[in-house]
């Protein structure tokens, strides 16, 4: 019996005092493996609430693409044949669609900012309740959320516009756009690339400053876009590591079950899982050069005590003792026998000293 039976008395391995922290990619499994289920929690909350913008942003892939067929004058069908497979096609829009409401471009903001909050609590290593958080979280960030959602959405739909509109000018043989340098087109390509990448970037430090600070939409870009300037590399590896979370299980698998694969997986876990990563990565950061620095301007609201004059009692007020005016004779006695307690407390307070 004793086999089975679990002795809480015993102590267990613990923790050396001196021991060394693990490496980040040790670290970062580690998190990930004891959280995995509260991970999942989270990725149905945020699904749920975050479905409408996914289909949203799948019609507008599809219409970025209806709108270069009309405009080349040729039918879709016949279009994806020509020059896509349309196999290939369904691959492009599931993985536009769901690389950008994962990292996230287009999403519901409160609602991320719910998200965001479980990642950021999972990396400090502070305990979650996650139907509580998550949705305290929503309403606490409801006005901001919604400032970033709009301001994110307007501009990835001008940036995919943007995207369309070159690749139309770029396949054009013959009409007034045949004729354009090919050194304005390259210059062209080069910015919509860098325009795109660095907003993506930033949107790796938005959520995780939102919901740690109490800051304005200006400063909160604007923070942002120093992160996404200063850590260029690093931020595009850790894109690059969003980007193949969604595509290899879409672009590997064979046939028709790589689409409900990967389907599957973004309704249960890739988005938090990539919430997770980009936390992870991005919180240190904001640590270090925001909460631990301290000539930082983290737009907190500081509470400032009203003062007031200090109160200073006429000489006709001071005559009001308990409710009843004194004359002179009673204001003198009065004010003899409070000297007299003042003397005696006086007193008592030395003796005690001595």
């Amino acid at each position: 019996m004793s086999l089975f039976k679990i002795n809480y008395d015993k102590e267990g391995p613990g923790i050396e005092k001196d021991e060394p922290q693990k490496r980040a990619f040790f670290r970062y499994i580690e998190m990930l493996w004891a959280k995995r289920f509260k991970i999942l929690q989270g990725n149905l909350l945020y699904f749920g609430f975050n479905l409408i913008v996914l289909l949203i942003t799948l019609v507008l892939m599809y219409f970025m693409f209806s709108l270069a067929v009309t405009m080349r004058g040729m039918d879709f069908n016949e279009w994806g044949a020509q020059d896509l497979n349309i196999d290939t096609f369904y691959r492009i829009v599931l993985t536009f669609a769901f690389m950008c409401t994962s990292v996230p471009i287009f999403a519901l903001g409160p609602v991320r900012a719910g998200l965001n909050f479980l990642s950021k609590s999972y990396v400090k290593g502070e305990p979650v309740f996650t139907w509580t958080d998550f949705s305290t979280k929503m309403r606490s960030n409801r006005k901001l959320g919604l400032k970033v959602g709009l301001i994110n959405g307007l501009v990835g739909f001008f940036l995919l516009l943007d995207a369309v509109v070159y690749l139309l000018i770029a396949g054009a043989d013959t009409g007034i756009y045949a004729n354009i340098p090919w050194f304005i087109m390259f210059i062209a390509a080069i910015f919509i690339i860098f325009a795109a990448a660095l907003f993506a970037m930033m949107n790796l430090f938005i959520y995780p400053m939102m919901v740690t600070f109490n800051i304005t939409i200006k400063q909160l870009y604007k923070n942002a876009f120093i992160f996404a300037m200063i850590r260029w590399l690093p931020n595009m590896l850790i894109l690059l590591a969003d980007f193949l979370i969604i595509a290899l299980p879409l672009w590997l698998i064979p046939g028709t079950l790589s689409f409900y694969v990967t389907v599957a997986l973004y309704i249960f876990i890739t988005p938090a899982l990539i919430d997770f990563t980009n936390t992870f990565y991005a919180y240190p950061l904001i640590k270090k050069f925001m909460i631990d620095n301290p000539v930082a301007d983290k737009s907190e609201k500081k509470e400032t005590k009203q003062e007031f004059p200090e109160f200073v009692p006429t000489p006709g007020m001071q005559r009001f003792v308990n409710g009843r005016y004194l004359d002179d004779e009673e204001y003198a006695e009065y004010l003899k026998h409070t000297e007299i307690m003042d003397l005696d407390d006086q007193t008592e307070e030395d003796n005690k000293n001595e």
